[in-house]
């Protein structure tokens, strides 16, 4: 959806900073991100990187504390939740035509 969005101008800001470079992620705008998957009804902002860090948590041993951190903690608890709920309201089927 980034390519899409770039090519039209809808905002007073460029889509990413480096203008002259390749898109890449590091490179994008946090409204432009999230305005892209909004626009697909994917809401990957919701949840983009969690998993990355339960991963490193786990593979570091530490899935004990993350089990606890989540029975202790009223915020880390609704952090999980609303990820897994944006999760959940994703449709992944209708953009997998994306993938490549």
């Amino acid at each position: 959806p980034l390519k899409a969005l770039s090519s039209i101008n809808i905002s007073s800001r460029p889509v990413k900073r480096n203008s002259g470079r390749e898109l890449r992620l590091e490179d994008l705008r946090a409204i432009s991100f999230v305005t892209s998957w909004s626009q697909l009804k994917q809401n990957i902002p919701g949840f983009y990187g969690v998993g990355t860090a339960l991963q490193w948590a786990e593979k570091n041993n530490l899935w004990k504390d993350v089990q606890q951190l989540y029975v202790s903690s009223g915020f880390f608890q609704t952090l999980i939740d609303n990820c897994m709920m944006s999760m959940t309201k994703s449709n992944f089927d209708i953009t997998a035509y994306m993938k490549d």
